[in-house]
């Protein structure tokens, strides 16, 4: 049976109200393992990484910024999501 890839739900937009985000929105209809990576197009506004399945995201500067989380599985098939990051309070 082929790879059936990644599938997940539509985000378009987090206000970050809090710097860790458990993000199971991804799944594998084969079952396979997924592995996370993710990207941070302004890390002037907003840095962010990844462990196990946790997303951190944190804040640098009022702005908003697009993460685009990736998903790998175990056989190479990838899905990416974009969405903007609003971070509405400065850190000092």
């Amino acid at each position: 049976m082929p790879n059936q890839g990644v599938f997940l739900p539509s985000v378009k937009v987090i206000e970050i109200v809090s710097t860790t985000y458990n993000y199971r929105l991804f799944s594998d209809p084969d079952g396979d393992t997924l592995s996370y990576s993710a990207v941070s197009a302004n890390e002037s506004i907003a840095t962010v990484s990844v462990i196990g399945e946790k997303l951190y995201i944190t804040p640098i500067v009022v702005g908003v910024c697009t993460i685009t989380l990736t998903a790998t599985d175990s056989r190479g098939a990838k899905t990416d999501m974009t969405f903007n990051a609003i971070v509405n309070n400065s850190v000092d």
